[in-house]
């Protein structure tokens, strides 16, 4: 239950981060600080996302809300004859 809710969000970020590791590594730095680097930051930036995955939270919304229609009153002109 636990690896279905967050197994597929999880392979995703592995994924990106495996991606940034090879580039970092092809720009000419070594394997062992690129992956550092990119484990820590990818760490860093997707463990209240986890973490808000297992809590179950979820966004509160505003609700919309209807403005009511006020009916014009019109100012009656004061009667001449009374």
């Amino acid at each position: 239950m636990l690896t279905s809710k967050i197994g597929p969000y999880v392979g995703k970020r592995l994924l990106e981060t495996g991606k940034e590791i090879i580039e970092d590594v092809k720009s000419g730095s070594s394997v062992g600080s690129a992956i550092k680097r990119n484990v820590k930051k990818s760490f860093k930036k997707e463990k209240e996302n986890v973490i808000r995955k297992l809590t179950g939270a979820r966004i509160k919304r505003k609700r919309k809300t209807i403005k009511k229609k006020r009916k014009s009153i019109k100012k009656r002109k004061p009667d001449i004859f009374s």
